[in-house]
């Protein structure tokens, strides 16, 4: 009985562990969304743009979001979609490759959202785009994400500016979109098998002590 009890526990957990490896690699490729509709790799010229821009002073009496909006800025937009309202959030992700030029944080500030079909652009402030406590000479890559529902379908485009930049030497900029709800992170499915361990351990145990 006690070698069935222990093939039979270890056998569970190996299920599970397979399981929840399998989950994990989905949820990696799907932590912005199911479907990647749009990849851009930022031209060289914008990216030589990006490097030399020089942000503008902060808005005295504003607050930080209302005087990033509205501060100076290197634009870059891509070429018009249509995004479904049926496959909700679309989601703008920002990755910015690079180097540290000195020790400390490297840290760049985006304006991100879209391009109507009026041409007038609907932004939020991306947050989460530095590398605290970088090293000099460090190779630095960042990303931040953007969830936008649309209302109704219609035509947009990716709107992406640089508002400031500080201890890092520009080496490329990928945007993508993603539509869909994204799938749970690593560690919410971890928590997740966790407790179906737990619960499927327990549950061999008072099997055990009710045959016994």
């Amino acid at each position: 009985m006690r070698a069935m009890w222990k093939r039979m526990g270890v056998a569970t957990v190996g299920m599970l562990t397979l399981l929840l490896a399998t989950a994990s690699s989905a949820a990696d490729d799907k932590k912005f969304g199911q479907t990647r509709i749009a990849l851009y790799d930022i031209p060289a010229t914008t990216i030589a743009k990006f490097q030399a821009f020089k942000p503008s002073a902060p808005m005295k009496g504003e607050s930080v979001i209302v005087s990033t909006l509205l501060a100076d800025s290197e634009s870059w937009a891509g070429p018009e979609f249509v995004a479904s309202a049926t496959a909700n959030p679309h989601t703008i992700v920002v990755t910015v490759r690079g180097t540290a030029t000195a020790d400390g944080d490297a840290s760049t500030l985006w304006n991100v959202g879209w391009v109507l079909e009026d041409g007038v652009r609907r932004l939020n402030v991306l947050p989460g785009i530095a590398k605290v406590g970088a090293k000099a000479g460090e190779r630095v890559e960042v990303t931040g994400a953007s969830p936008t529902s649309f209302k109704e379908s219609r035509k947009v485009g990716v709107a992406l500016e640089l508002v400031d930049a500080k201890n890092i030497r520009f080496e490329g900029v990928r945007v993508e979109v993603w539509s869909g709800v994204p799938e749970p992170s690593k560690l919410e499915l971890s928590y997740a098998f966790r407790y179906a361990i737990i619960g499927l351990v327990l549950g061999l145990v008072f099997w055990w002590w009710r045959r016994n």
